[in-house]
């Protein structure tokens, strides 16, 4: 589902204007990405939890060259679902 599609179908099932959805979407998305970059993690009840993740530096080969490398340290975002919509998953 892209953004436009869950603010099209939220504005469909609430009746709110999908311009209104739309900036409500949006802020939704600059909290949690606020939180992340403040390395705090975002906990959204029966959803799920977002965390930053430190990745430290290893080594590596460049598939290209074959040239043995150093791949540097890195953060990334990990999602851990809630104990409820895994739930959901597995009886889908």
């Amino acid at each position: 589902m892209t953004k436009k599609e869950l603010i099209n179908k939220i504005a469909l099932e609430t009746e709110v204007s999908k311009k209104e959805v739309n900036l409500i979407v949006k802020k939704v998305f600059e909290l949690i990405s606020k939180n992340l970059l403040d390395k705090k993690e975002v906990l959204i009840s029966d959803f799920g939890k977002f965390t930053i993740l430190q990745k430290v530096s290893r080594k590596g080969v460049n598939p290209i060259t074959r040239q043995k490398m150093v791949i540097p340290a890195s953060k990334t975002v990990k999602f851990k679902p809630s104990k409820q919509l895994k739930e959901l998953l597995i009886k889908e």
